[in-house]
């Protein structure tokens, strides 16, 4: 009876071992996906939209039910009738260690309080101008090739980053670049 027993464990280990291997094999979206389900929201309730993981997908933004003035929360969703992916309460966001997908909801709701000089498609594309440059000139790790993974759950110092890419643009006399990312730092130094 007990070879019997430990015989039908080993089986069930080495199931249990199989399928933890396989959710650990699944990203991050497709887990996600399972998890959530679509909910259709009003264009208009819209408050934010961008690329967050290099531009394989459109993301939203929206307030959530229970966001009030002193705790905003922000979700994040896979287009305005997609599933939600993300649910954000901004005053949690530390700045000097967030992911894009935190610096996304924060950035949608900078510009939806009108903290930031706004552009044409928000402030969440001036901040992956930052991105792109410090990328570029070495303010963020890459591969030996100078390649860098879009990991919408890497944590930065968006603070350093910012004002690293402000000096570097007010350097080369671009003051229009400037005063965007210059701007931008100080509206996230609160959080």
């Amino acid at each position: 009876m007990q070879l019997t027993g430990i015989t039908n464990q080993k089986i069930i280990s080495k199931q249990t071992d199989e399928i933890k291997t396989q959710q650990k094999e699944k990203s991050f979206t497709e887990i996600l996906n399972v998890a959530k389900t679509p909910v259709e929201r009003n264009i208009d309730d819209m408050i934010g939209f961008g690329s967050i993981d290099g531009g394989r997908q459109l993301a939203t933004a929206f307030y959530a039910e229970e966001s009030t003035e002193e705790n905003p929360i922000v979700i994040l969703t896979k287009g305005p009738k997609g599933e939600e992916l993300a649910r954000i309460a901004i005053n949690d966001i530390d700045t000097t260690f967030a992911t894009k997908t935190e610096m996304f909801a924060l950035c949608s709701y900078l510009d939806d309080k009108g903290k930031t000089d706004k552009s044409a498609f928000g402030s969440f594309e001036t901040l992956r101008a930052v991105e792109e440059m410090s990328t570029h000139n070495g303010f963020m790790k890459t591969t030996s090739d100078g390649v860098r993974a879009d990991s919408v759950e890497e944590k930065f110092n968006w603070q350093e980053l910012t004002r690293k890419v402000a000096e570097l643009v007010l350097s080369s006399k671009n003051m229009i670049q400037y005063l965007k990312v210059k701007n931008l730092n100080n509206a996230m130094s609160q959080y």
